[in-house]
């Protein structure tokens, strides 16, 4: 036992445990908030349109042609049926399909907070699994953009492989990343940010264009019949909220001379160069940000695309948009007991433009957090000389 405590690896192999035991609790933890305690506060909006969504291709339906309340690609319709059948086999079916898809989008959830912990270590992986954004958005909203985002860090994955010489690696990559984004076009535009970093045309056309062919061939089993529902519902649907940080830090006259969406573009565009040198995971992590922050349209489960990003690169910035994007969604928790003890928080503190703000400043602080902590200091200290001045009678 001596001999072990002056090993100098003895430091290391403790440390390593208490990870794997932090990791442990949070797992548990993480689990039970989203399954055990989510679900108690009953059905929504998008749990009705996921029943209603099984029940047509269960009939062997056209969902594009038969509801305006599914704007996604065909993967997740397949999914929501098939735990809907499993749910069939219980009593209460209806609870059973909630908890299953709860249980089912945890598993996403824990497969990102495994990906942060082998590649960004322990903290990030704790920070995003009990953030109480991704806890409701998965277990009470039931909104599966973890699951697209899951499937891109996989993506990633077999490509930072690709690197070591694995050809096929790389076509695996791209066809992972091509059914994240026909289950949820989150990463619609990745395919973009990583054809920058490739070399030779080829490989860069490839990368542009087989993920995306992928979304768009998943529609034409379905193009006959929902034709109108896929153009209208899936590539014109709209949330309903403008895009706040545009709105929020821009004037009016601006707004209406440069609409939204050609920032939001533009943003995915030009930050797709920037970033280009960037390592995948990292470019993976700083894309979600500038989908997030740019954004012409905003809706709660919107709030959760960043958080892998924020876990990440947590700074002032990032620890004050948990905070507001937290208590914009308690306090809109029915049942619960969040509205009323976070009711006397103003709602524009915690609204859309207030969280896209402080993604905003978030993201400048990754990059120029030295340049910010030195102006501080230096406001600081010259208020301070002030304010002594003040006090010793000097004008």
């Amino acid at each position: 036992m001596v001999k072990e405590s002056h090993d100098p690896s003895f430091p290391e192999i403790r440390k390593r445990r208490l990870s794997a035991l932090l990791l442990l609790v949070a797992l548990i933890l993480g689990i039970a908030l989203r399954v055990g305690y989510m679900p108690r506060f009953g059905s929504n909006f998008d749990l009705v349109s996921w029943a209603m969504v099984a029940e047509i291709v269960e009939g062997g339906g056209n969902v594009y042609a038969e509801t305006t309340r599914y704007n996604y690609g065909p993967p997740w319709a397949f999914v929501v049926n098939a735990l809907a059948r499993i749910a069939l086999l219980f009593d209460n079916s209806g609870h059973v399909f909630m908890l299953l898809l709860a249980v089912f989008l945890t598993l996403a959830d824990l497969g990102i907070m495994g990906l942060l912990a082998r590649r960004f270590g322990t903290i990030p992986a704790l920070i995003f699994i009990l953030h109480p954004v991704s806890i409701v958005v998965s277990g009470y909203m039931r909104q599966f953009g973890n699951v697209a985002i899951f499937m891109g860090f996989l993506a990633v994955e077999l490509l930072v492989h690709e690197e070591e010489g694995s050809t096929m690696r790389w076509w695996a990559g791209l066809l992972l990343l091509g059914l994240s984004i026909t289950t949820k076009h989150i990463l619609f535009a990745f395919p973009l940010w990583l054809a920058v970093k490739e070399r030779g045309l080829g490989r860069k056309l490839l990368t542009l264009f087989v993920p995306v062919s992928i979304f768009l061939a998943s529609f034409i089993p379905y193009w006959a019949e929902g034709r109108a529902g896929i153009m209208t519902n899936v590539f014109g649907y709209s949330p309903g909220t403008l895009q706040p940080l545009w709105g929020a830090l821009v004037p009016p006259l601006l707004t209406e001379l440069i609409p939204s969406r050609w920032v939001f573009f533009a943003a995915l565009g030009l930050f797709a160069l920037v970033f280009r040198r960037r390592p995948m995971h990292e470019s993976l992590l700083l894309y979600l940000l500038i989908l997030y922050i740019f954004s012409p349209e905003m809706a709660n489960q919107y709030l959760a695309v960043p958080l892998a990003a924020v876990a990440v690169f947590i700074n002032p910035p990032f620890f004050l948009y948990s905070i507001a994007a937290s208590l914009h969604l308690l306090k809109q928790l029915p049942g619960s007991s969040f509205p009323d003890f976070f009711s006397w928080i103003p709602a524009p503190v915690v609204d859309y433009p207030v969280c896209s703000s402080l993604a905003f400043f978030g993201l400048i602080w990754i990059f120029y957090s030295t340049q910010i902590k030195a102006w501080m200091r230096e406001a600081c200290q010259w208020l301070l000389r002030e304010v002594r001045g003040q006090l010793a009678g000097r004008a």
